[in-house]
């Protein structure tokens, strides 16, 4: 797995290289993002966990998966308030 420390560089490191992807594959990207969440949809969790352990090679079931309250808040304190709020925003 390739851990990224996110900062600017980084960030622009990624946005250029998802520049440089061929639009004409998009439609490849997109049915397969499809797939993906059509498979939540039917199967839930259980699609989750078993795409966690494809992608991320890591083990994840309803008994390791909990997070704290403390956790969350957490979480959102290091999110950028912009990106929260159109998280938040339908």
């Amino acid at each position: 797995m390739k851990i990224v420390k996110l900062d600017e560089t980084s960030k622009q490191n990624i946005l250029s290289g998802l520049l440089k992807r061929d639009p004409n594959q998009y439609d490849s990207y997109a049915k397969t993002v499809q797939e993906i969440v059509d498979r939540v949809k039917e199967e839930g969790d259980k699609a989750v966990f078993a795409y966690t352990r494809e992608f991320d090679k890591a083990e994840v079931n309803e008994t390791n998966i909990r997070v704290t309250k403390e956790e969350i808040e957490e979480a959102v304190k290091s999110v950028d308030p912009k990106l929260l709020e159109v998280m938040e925003n339908p």
